[in-house]
C-alpha cells in the first residue's frame, strides 16, 4: 500500500497521507481541466495513438476474454469475434462454451491511448487519454 509507504517514511498517520494525496489529485485535475487548448496558427502538434495490451506470465500464450470464470459449474460463454484475424482462434471463438480457465474467446483489444504533443520553449507539453474507441466521434472533440 503506497499511503502506508509514505506515512512510514515521513512519520505521519497514514489517514493524514490520504488526506494529502486526496488532495494532490483533485489539484492536478483542476490543472488538467483549466489547462489551455494546445496548437493554434503556426505551432505544430504531433499525436499518437497506441494500444497496450496485456502479457501473459513469460509472454506465453495471448491474454483473450474468454478466461472469464462462470459461476454455473465454470462454463464460459464465448463471444463471436467477426474481427479476429487469426483463423486458430476463430475456430474457438465460434464455439458455445468453454470450460474451466481455458484461455479462449476474443482478445483483449483495449486500453487504446491517444496522446498530444506540443513542443514548447520550456521543452514540451504533453497530455494522454485513455479512449475506448478510435473513431473521429471520439478523437475530434479531444483534438
Amino acid at each position: 500500500n503506497p499511503a502506508s509507504k509514505i506515512a512510514a517514511l515521513v512519520q505521519v498517520s497514514q489517514p493524514t497521507v490520504v488526506d494529502w494525496l486526496n488532495f494532490l489529485r483533485e489539484v492536478w485535475q483542476e490543472a488538467f481541466n483549466d489547462a489551455t487548448q494546445m496548437g493554434g496558427v503556426g505551432k505544430i502538434v504531433q499525436i499518437g495513438e497506441s494500444l497496450f495490451r496485456d502479457k501473459r506470465k513469460y509472454n506465453r500464450g495471448r491474454l483473450l476474454l474468454g478466461s472469464l470464470n462462470n459461476n454455473n459449474n465454470n462454463n464460459v460463454n464465448v463471444q463471436n469475434s467477426s474481427s479476429s484475424s487469426d483463423s486458430e482462434y476463430d475456430d474457438y471463438n465460434n464455439n458455445a462454451q468453454r470450460t474451466n480457465n481455458r484461455n479462449y474467446g476474443r482478445r483483449v483489444e483495449e486500453p487504446w491511448i491517444f496522446g498530444i504533443v506540443e513542443p514548447t520553449e520550456e521543452g514540451q507539453e504533453v497530455r494522454f487519454f485513455h479512449v475506448a474507441r478510435r473513431d473521429a466521434a471520439t478523437l475530434i472533440p479531444i483534438i
